[in-house]
């Protein structure tokens, strides 16, 4: 498996057509995010839905890894907590079906799985060129390691994070 920083430039992403999974082809892992001394760069990230009808795939290290406690995220993932990767429109792509999308507030599309049910990620108009993805969709969840809480108003008292990550108010705050 691949960790995010063990990639080749997003340049080569449209012409690499993704694997089922995220391993290299000699399974080969170096285990978390951040870790410098990639084993593997011959491969790409990617994730899918439940039923595996909606799959994405990316290169490049996100620019954002973050745990989302606001109302909206909660309500349409249907977890307490929810872990998101920030990512450029030049590094990411839809693989499988395109999934289904619903405007929860004005100007944010959340896209899900019309077979299966299974939230993705969203896009907002005032995040122009970016997508967050669902981390927990990842192929490899082990993957996504957050450096963040974000909207820590909103956090239920019986998901209290138990770590000692920043916390902000909102996701603009890091970026």
């Amino acid at each position: 498996m691949l960790a995010l920083t063990d990639l080749t430039p997003a340049s080569s992403l449209a012409s690499q057509r993704p694997s089922s999974d995220s391993a290299g082809a000699n399974g080969s892992t170096n285990g978390a995010i951040g870790v410098t001394n990639p084993t593997d760069m011959t491969g790409h990230i990617s994730g899918h839905c439940l039923c595996g009808q909606v799959s994405f795939a990316f290169q490049g290290r996100p620019f954002l890894q973050v745990m989302c406690h606001c109302d909206s995220c909660r309500r349409a993932s249907g977890g307490a907590i929810v872990g998101f990767l920030g990512l450029k429109d030049t590094q990411w792509r839809w693989t499988g079906e395109a999934p289904a999308s619903y405007e929860s507030s004005p100007g944010v599309r959340r896209h899900f799985c019309m077979i299966c049910g299974s939230a993705m990620g969203f896009q907002g108009d005032h995040y122009p060129g970016q997508f967050f993805a669902h981390a927990a969709a990842l192929s490899d969840p082990s993957l996504f390691a957050p450096t963040a809480h974000v909207h820590h108003d909103e956090i239920l008292s019986w998901a209290t994070p138990r770590d000692d990550l920043p916390r902000h108010l909102t996701t603009d705050e890091l970026l």
